[in-house]
């Protein structure tokens, strides 16, 4: 399903960028949480993706992803992937 709205994005690079970004930016937040969990002695069981928990659905060039399709990270090599073909093409 993620690959098809994939091949209507019109700028993969756009998606590629923003994802990057917003992996980064996931990291950062799982790195804080498990700072602020040590200093208040409190122990993480494990992460998992919450459906109750108000998240963002992104749109780009038109098509919607969720942050859990955009953080895949074989996704997001797969999409790496095709975008450096692009640019071996031209």
């Amino acid at each position: 399903m993620v690959q098809a709205r994939r091949k209507r994005v019109k700028n993969p690079d756009k998606v590629r960028s923003f994802t990057e970004e917003l992996v980064q930016l996931y990291q950062k937040f799982k790195a804080d949480v498990e700072v602020l969990c040590k200093k208040h002695e409190v122990a993480i069981n494990h992460w998992y993706s919450p459906s109750t928990i108000f998240q963002p659905k992104f749109i780009i060039d038109d098509v919607a992803f969720t942050a859990d399709e955009l953080y895949n990270e074989k996704e997001l090599e797969t999409l790496a992937s095709q975008t450096r073909k692009r640019y071996v093409k031209m």
